[in-house]
């Protein structure tokens, strides 16, 4: 188990500091305009672990289809996405989905996956 002090250190110089280092980075709520660069990073982000593949689809074909898909959900608004962007430049994203939950009450739930 990591002490308080070694907790600091590892934040220090992790991940936070990292980005503590870009002071022009902006997260923002994406816009029907940010669709090709979210279509983007998402092929961007599964190509990550990937073997050079992703099915039968190339980078044009799924771009394609995942931009329709994108431009749906941002109408019908049961997904929140986010860009990140440095200088203007996209960068990256999140994508959160909003549905309806049961609850033994009967009020409102919403939950991100």
């Amino acid at each position: 188990m990591l002490s308080r002090e070694q907790i600091g250190e590892r934040r220090a110089t992790g991940c936070a500091a990292r980005l503590a280092a870009v002071s022009n980075i902006v997260i923002r709520l994406a816009e029907p305009h940010d669709v090709p660069d979210l279509a983007a990073l998402r092929w961007q982000f599964k190509m990550e672990d990937a073997d050079g593949t992703l099915g039968k689809e190339n980078e044009a074909e799924f771009t394609a289809r995942c931009e329709e898909w994108l431009e749906t959900q941002i109408q019908m608004g049961s997904w929140c996405f986010r860009l990140a962007e440095v200088d203007g430049r996209p960068c990256g994203h999140s994508w959160v989905s909003w549905t309806r939950c049961p609850t033994q009450s009967q009020g409102r739930r919403c939950s991100g996956t």
